[in-house]
């Protein structure tokens, strides 16, 4: 596909929204080159794609940015019909999210539909290869709690 030459998508390893955009890239088989953001030192490329909002993810196609990595799915499933994604939704950072605040949100006696179609999509290869090493996640999440924590007394009345 000549269209896809010209897929860039500017991101950050530790953001879902990139990952969704990243899934959906990786579930049509295009091509595409990733440019890893730091976001406390934003670049160039991002101030000239995104330069109202300066977020990620952004997806460039021909020079064209697109950003809000919904639209950016949407966007992809549009421009490339083969194998269509939508409409699904991806939730694979919940899991860490209820270990690190220690809330569940979604659990099987009450979504088991939603719990059963997450175990099928990260079973999947490709979104097994697209994720961030878990223990990674985890440090990435629970550094700011703890910092948080160590930086505020507690108070009892």
């Amino acid at each position: 596909m000549a269209e896809e030459k010209h897929v860039k998508l500017i991101g950050t390893w530790s953001s879902p929204f990139s990952r969704r955009v990243e899934l959906a890239l990786k579930m049509k088989g295009i091509s595409y080159e990733y440019i890893e953001e730091d976001l406390f030192n934003k670049s160039p490329l991002l101030l000239q794609y995104n330069p109202i909002h300066k977020k990620i993810p952004v997806l460039i196609h021909n020079g064209k940015p697109i950003v809000e990595s919904l639209i950016i799915v949407e966007y992809i499933d549009e421009t490339w019909k083969e194998n269509p994604i939508l409409p699904q939704e991806s939730r694979p950072l919940v899991g860490i999210l209820q270990e690190v605040i220690g809330v569940s949100f979604i659990d099987e006696e009450t979504f088991p539909v939603l719990c059963k179609w997450v175990e099928m999509f990260l079973s999947s290869s490709i979104v097994k290869e697209s994720l961030p090493p878990r223990d990674k996640l985890l440090s990435f999440f629970q550094a700011p709690l703890e910092a948080r924590a160590a930086s505020k007394p507690m108070v009892y009345k």
